[in-house]
């Protein structure tokens, strides 16, 4: 078993990698992608099975190494959990693209001859992500992170016209930017420890400890879209909806909060460090919240939503470190079920777009009229907003108890604050569901078209794994 773990987790970022190379040039590139979103996936469902075959005990391998720098893999819960995400929400996106990406597309017609590197890019992506995920040294992470965000700067500027340039290069520039923490936090962990792995940290001392997560934690409110980096995530919904779905709610913008999971799982944050993180994740969700109101867009409002929800695992993350354990499982637990969600959301506003030609939530009434767009958008809601039994309410309500159960005044302020945003977040969320799933069907519902097979199949699938999320999750928390 030793020696197959390293090997399905370098054909898991492998296959993707190498076909995604190959689906430039290709005609079949959409085969092409599958075939490597597949092999990708089982990779990883193979060393999910393995990794619980051997009760769970994590494992680090070293790929190579040279005068303290590495490049190795890490091995536990909180690495299977999130590469399973990743893995099926890349599957998902791309049989979803099939047909959004096409001339049927009522919104966005897409040239068949121009797809080739759509899907080059998003498997690309897929490698870098579950590459990010697995490393276990901050000189990997450097380097996936960054190909993360060449990946982001290519699919948000799909489309190639001004405004979609324009949002490709912030995002590309604000994440680069906020990569400098990450690259001198390794630097900072290189010069005091002779080593570049995350567990490095540990033996740092404190005060260098405290500056080198703090520059983490820089460089992980930039991936993720948190305050004061978080407006290049609602500019980037120009992007193709399954762009926005995997990228920019289901992995890309995960792995920043992953990254400071990760450095808590590891190392331990210093106490300076969790409150920091948890100033982060107030101030970020509060400005989220807020911003749901004035949004007629769909998808702008899933992209602040999504800054508020990846809020929750930072605040997870801060109540972990002043010793909740039930937060550390609600944050991992969130991530995971998050993801589901968010990408369900995402591709059935997808589907609107692709069927009645608007995402524009003025425009869309009387939805029951369409069963499939109808039913993904009530899951997705319900999901969100942590309605029993769907995804989000187990990992809001550990999150929240963790809180309260944490012992601390600030934990209890946290907590409360949680339980507010939840409260707002539903009451929000059900006008918007009343206003679009119920009502007379609008001009724009009554002239859909007909849905293509791999989009509902896309949908229902989401529809499942929003529900069944947590029970798959609880073996690996």
């Amino acid at each position: 078993m030793i020696s197959v773990v390293p090997l399905l987790l370098v054909i898991s970022i492998a296959a993707p990698l190498l076909l995604g190379v190959f689906a430039f040039t290709r005609r079949k590139a959409f085969e092409v992608a599958v075939a490597g979103s597949l092999v990708a996936l089982a990779g990883v469902v193979c060393n999910a099975a393995l990794y619980l075959s051997s009760q769970m005990r994590p494992s680090q391998y070293v790929l190579a190494y040279y005068n303290g720098l590495a490049l190795g893999f890490v091995n536990d819960s909180l690495s299977v959990l999130v590469s399973l995400m990743v893995a099926l929400n890349g599957l998902a996106t791309i049989v979803f693209s099939k047909h959004y990406m096409s001339p049927s597309n009522r919104e966005h017609p897409v040239s068949l001859e121009e797809t080739p590197r759509y899907y080059g890019w998003l498997l690309l992506f897929e490698a870098s992500a579950l590459g990010f995920v697995y490393s276990s040294t901050l000189l990997s992470m450097v380097a996936f992170f960054e190909l993360t965000s060449l990946c982001s700067y290519a699919l948000i500027s799909y489309y190639e016209d001004p405004e979609s340039r324009r949002s490709g290069l912030q995002a590309f520039i604000v994440t680069h930017i906020a990569a400098l923490g990450l690259y001198l936090a390794a630097g900072l962990t290189y010069a005091s420890t002779g080593s570049v792995e995350v567990v490095a940290l540990k033996g740092m001392p404190e005060e260098l400890k405290t500056i080198a997560e703090l520059l983490l934690l820089v460089a992980a409110a930039g991936k993720s879209a948190q305050i004061p980096f978080h407006r290049w995530l609602p500019d980037a919904m120009v992007a193709p909806t399954p762009v926005s779905a995997y990228l920019h709610a289901a992995a890309m913008v995960k792995l920043g909060a992953y990254l400071m999971l990760r450095v808590l799982v590891d190392a331990g944050y210093t106490h300076t460090v969790a409150l920091a993180c948890l100033a982060v994740g107030v101030v970020s969700m509060a400005y989220g919240c807020a911003m749901y109101f004035p949004q007629l867009d769909m998808k702008r409002l899933l992209a602040y939503s999504t800054i508020t929800q990846l809020s929750y695992i930072f605040m997870g993350a801060g109540l972990a470190s002043l010793g909740s354990a039930m937060a550390l499982k609600g944050a991992e637990l969130h991530i995971f079920t998050h993801g589901f969600a968010k990408e369900l959301f995402f591709l059935v506003a997808g589907l609107i777009s692709f069927s009645a030609g608007t995402r524009m939530l003025d425009k869309i009434s009387g939805l029951r009229a369409a069963r499939t767009a109808a039913v993904g958008f009530t899951v997705a809601a319900l999901s969100v907003t942590g309605v029993p039994p769907f995804g989000l309410f187990w990992s809001k309500i550990l999150l929240i108890l963790g809180g309260y159960s944490a012992g601390s005044i600030v934990a209890a302020i946290i907590a409360t604050a949680m339980l507010c945003e939840s409260i707002v977040c539903f009451a929000w969320f059900l006008r918007v569901f009343t206003k679009c799933v119920g009502g007379e069907p609008s001009d724009a519902v009554k002239s859909m078209q007909r849905e293509p097979t791999t989009m509902k199949m896309t949908v229902y699938f989401l529809a499942l794994m929003s529900l069944l999320a947590p029970f798959l999750a609880t073996p690996f928390l």
